[in-house]
């Protein structure tokens, strides 16, 4: 599933661009904060909502990303791969560039 990511190929190099990724990290955050504090202010019954919708968003992050991070991952032991931008930032998102 190409949810989150973008991918691109030339005859030199393929390329991935991850915009979306922000999304799925500041979700994450989110939930997992959401799961740490409720149950300090007094509301255990939102952390298991909110602990619910970590493992909900987790499931959907691994899910799209799994068929990018295995190619990326095998390119990284045999050729070239740069990295670029960041995973939190909108306006430079995290593009990967692998050399064929």
């Amino acid at each position: 599933m190409a949810l989150f990511h973008k991918r691109s190929e030339t005859e030199d190099r393929i390329k991935y661009s991850f915009r979306l990724l922000p999304i799925i990290n500041y979700l994450l955050l989110l939930t997992l904060l959401g799961a740490v504090i409720f149950p300090l202010v007094g509301y255990p019954a939102y952390a298991i909502h909110s602990f619910y919708g970590f493992v909900a968003v987790l499931v959907i992050y691994l899910l799209c990303l799994t068929g990018a991070m295995r190619e990326i991952n095998k390119a990284m032991k045999t050729k070239g791969v740069m990295c670029y931008g960041s995973k939190f930032s909108f306006r430079n998102p995290l593009r990967i560039v692998i050399t064929k």
